[in-house]
């Protein structure tokens, strides 16, 4: 929780199977909660989060050279 006692605005939750989780996603994803739209969707470790981005960036800039 934050300073202002208020909820920081996310939550990981494991499930047995990956079918569960697939239906919670296709569920879920983008619906409203307290008025909030909510993206739910698999996590990946940091470290293959940051290496895609870091290939993204590497396209982008070749891409951007080529120009």
């Amino acid at each position: 929780k934050l300073e202002n006692n208020l909820n920081k605005g996310f939550a990981f939750v494991q499930f047995v199977n990956k079918e569960d989780a697939e239906k919670a996603i296709k569920a879920l994803n983008g619906s409203k909660y307290k008025g909030r739209t909510i993206a739910v969707d698999f996590s990946v470790p940091k470290e293959k989060y940051v290496k895609n981005l870091n290939e993204i960036a590497e396209k982008v800039a070749a891409k951007a050279a080529k120009q």
